[in-house]
């Protein structure tokens, strides 16, 4: 079902403007102030996001392969971070204003090749179950709304105006409908299915453990202790949305819906 992977992708996409909030007044002193909090938040979501992600994929890998693809996923992106700057960093310890527009331009290469990834795994995780795929989303919507305004900030600093950087940004962002579509075109192989969510698991425990914990992690016992309670309420929040939300096999979904077509035509045959 290619419905619920496209909306997935819609959203994710407009959730790139949310830049424009850092021009209002009010708002853009209150993220200011909180989007460390909203980056600790994200990892609370992200890990619980990635051990369900590693226990679908289980499913069908043996645990030796699971934790191999597990591993690759974490030094794949942890190497690409390397190579190529990412935004994400701002909301951690500030911007640093001496960035230019070669910078951003990098930043801005990074966000595509990072959504491109993100629309695959959109796409793998809806093709796993519903639940997979609603949880994998909100986790990505809630990253990218820090991401997002981390890189306006980037991109302002770097000399862009206002409705550039907001440009900018959404065209960046559509890429992930590129993802998705690579998605769908190998969401009928089952095991490479599981592998692409065993390697994006590895991914986002890699943001977890090397970009936003270590940060968060350093201070008084007060910065501490306020990061480790948002964080826990993230992760308290994901199993809350996991729990109401239904563990249904869009693949199996279909496939019974077709079977129930051939039985009822195959009745009316028999009628007749």
């Amino acid at each position: 079902m290619y419905f619920y992977p496209l909306i997935a992708a819609l959203l994710v996409s407009v959730v790139s403007l949310s830049g424009a909030l850092f021009l209002a007044g009010p708002l853009k002193k209150l993220l200011n102030m909180h989007l460390s909090y909203l980056s600790s938040f994200s990892a609370g979501v992200y890990i619980v996001t990635a051990i369900l992600i590693i226990l679908e994929a289980s499913e069908s890998l043996s645990i030796g392969f699971t934790i191999l693809f597990v591993s690759i996923g974490f030094v794949l992106f942890f190497a690409l971070e390397k190579l190529i700057p990412e935004a994400h960093h701002c909301s951690h310890d500030g911007c640093d204003t001496t960035h230019n527009e070669k910078f951003a331009s990098k930043v801005l290469l990074s966000d595509y090749f990072h959504n491109i990834g993100d629309g695959i795994l959109i796409a793998a995780s809806f093709s796993a179950s519903v639940s997979i795929g609603i949880l994998v989303t909100l986790s990505i919507v809630v990253h990218e709304f820090v991401q997002e305004i981390s890189e306006f900030i980037l991109l302002k600093e770097a000399g862009y105006s206002n409705r550039k950087a907001l440009y900018r940004n959404f065209i960046v962002a559509l890429s992930v409908f590129l993802g998705v579509g690579l998605g769908l075109l190998i969401k009928d192989m089952h095991v490479f299915e599981s592998i692409i969510l065993a390697i994006a698991s590895g991914a986002l425990l890699q943001v977890v453990f090397v970009d936003i914990l270590p940060h968060k992690t350093q201070g008084n016992f007060s910065h501490i202790m306020r990061h480790s309670m948002i964080f826990v309420f993230g992760v308290i929040v994901i199993l809350g949305i996991r729990n109401i939300v239904p563990h249904t096999h869009v693949l199996e979904d279909e496939h019974g819906h077709h079977e129930n077509e051939d039985e009822n035509e195959n009745d009316h045959n028999l009628d007749m």
